[in-house]
């Protein structure tokens, strides 16, 4: 996806100043919530997994974002996050997670057309503070998995640096990097991975469906990795690990 001239102007010109301005009044207003989510981030630890770690026996949280745009660093910004919790021996998932976010930069209409949310849906939304912090809450104790964590888990981090938070550096696995590693030959989009696998496919682009694909296909490359006798934390990680 390439970066037109007139994106990066904009941006500097005028998006740059608008969020931040619009950053500014937020956190001077609720102060104490900003001051909340960075203690929550400063006490912020990863799961303790040993190389030895039954693959079987770990929570993955599956998540999925819907943004505004591809590129956070010219204004891009999170419109819903949606989330499942996964794991092969407990019974009672899935955990869902499911808010939307309401940007400072305005949802174009072929976005509202793609994810299906509504410009009142997102005036609606939660700040990202707010939205965050319940993310970090719902996937305590477990590893991230998304496809491609490289896009999605790098724009929680660059999201929570243009707020002015504390950094956020999650134990997360790439999904993609994962299928590319099983699969060096083929093309490894969700979508090609959903036909492959032969899931159901409902509301795609909306971010909790997507997650519960996402967490389907990841069972079905688990089982690949089972049958190779890759059945540990040790083993993942040779593969996905972000």
């Amino acid at each position: 996806m390439k970066v037109s001239s007139w994106q990066i102007i904009k941006y500097f010109g005028y998006d740059f100043h608008k969020f931040h301005a619009n950053r500014q009044r937020w956190s001077w207003k609720h102060w104490d919530y900003m001051s909340q989510v960075n203690k929550q981030l400063k006490e912020f630890r990863n799961l303790t997994l040993y190389d030895d770690e039954p693959l079987d026996n770990i929570t993955f949280t599956v998540f999925d974002l819907e943004t505004t745009g591809f590129f956070c660093n010219l204004g891009d910004e999170i419109l819903a996050i949606g989330a499942t919790k996964f794991n092969r021996n407990r019974i009672g998932f899935p955990e869902q997670f499911y808010e939307i976010i309401e940007p400072v930069k305005p949802m174009s209409d072929f976005v509202s057309k793609l994810t299906g949310l509504t410009h009142h849906e997102v005036k609606g939304g939660l700040a990202f503070p707010e939205g965050f912090s319940k993310f970090m809450s719902f996937t305590e104790g477990t590893v991230l998995v998304a496809h491609p964590a490289s896009f999605d888990v790098q724009f929680l981090q660059m999201m929570t640096e243009k707020w002015r938070l504390k950094s956020y550096h999650p134990l997360a696995i790439d999904q993609f990097q994962l299928a590319k590693s099983l699969f060096p030959d083929q093309r490894n989009s969700l979508d090609d991975l959903i036909k492959q696998f032969e899931i159901e496919t409902s509301s795609r682009h909306h971010a909790l469906a997507d997650a519960y694909m996402t967490a389907k296909v990841f069972d079905n490359l688990l089982d690949i990795l089972h049958e190779q006798d890759l059945t540990t934390w040790g083993d993942l990680k040779k593969f996905g690990k972000m």
